[in-house]
């Protein structure tokens, strides 16, 4: 990399600066907030969550060819029994786009054994979790998603946002719970 591609325009980078500065109250903090909401929920239960942003350096090691391409505008919550990215509910924020989409579901890996993969077929998702998930297989990462549909996340309303993911959160959780300790 030569020095010239290093050059960023001084009123620039005191603009992105001034921005990133505000954008941190709010990424990572949404999902901090989401968490500690699910958390609470989900005692009994022993989630493990982790925060995207907090885990760059897992997610570099697991995908090293992917380099600060990642996202990490997400937090997920593991089984316990399971690899945490085998076996998570995540609540993603796509902020590559605007408006910027959120949406919640339930993650598994196409390794899992099939008697999950058959436990997990069996729940009536509909009636789980108050509508029907779509289904989308990531062929990269072989992870299979149930998820809500992505939704606009509204930044003027950001309390009854974080609620809205949380409790989505915890009902996919408790939806698939059973399935995973059986």
């Amino acid at each position: 990399m030569t020095s010239e591609r290093l050059i960023v325009e001084g009123g620039r980078l005191r603009d992105f600066l001034r921005d990133r500065s505000e954008a941190q109250a709010l990424f990572p903090g949404i999902f901090l907030t989401i968490r500690a909401a699910v958390e609470r929920e989900l005692c009994d239960l022993g989630a493990r969550s982790v925060v995207g942003e907090l885990d760059r350096e897992t997610a570099l090691a697991r995908e090293p060819e992917a380099g600060l391409a990642l996202p990490y505008d997400w937090v997920a919550f593991g089984f316990s029994g399971y690899a945490f990215y085998d076996a998570h509910v995540g609540v993603v924020i796509d902020t590559s786009t605007w408006p910027c989409l959120g949406r919640v579901g339930f993650h598994r890996r196409g390794h899992l054994p099939a008697g999950v993969h058959q436990r997990i077929g069996a729940i009536d998702w509909a009636a789980a979790v108050g509508g029907t998930p779509e289904h989308i297989l990531i062929e990269a990462t072989d992870e299979h998603q149930l998820r809500d549909r992505a939704r606009p996340f509204d930044f003027t309303a950001i309390e009854s946002e974080t609620a809205h993911y949380a409790s989505r959160a915890v009902t996919y959780y408790r939806a698939a719970a059973p399935a995973l300790t059986a």
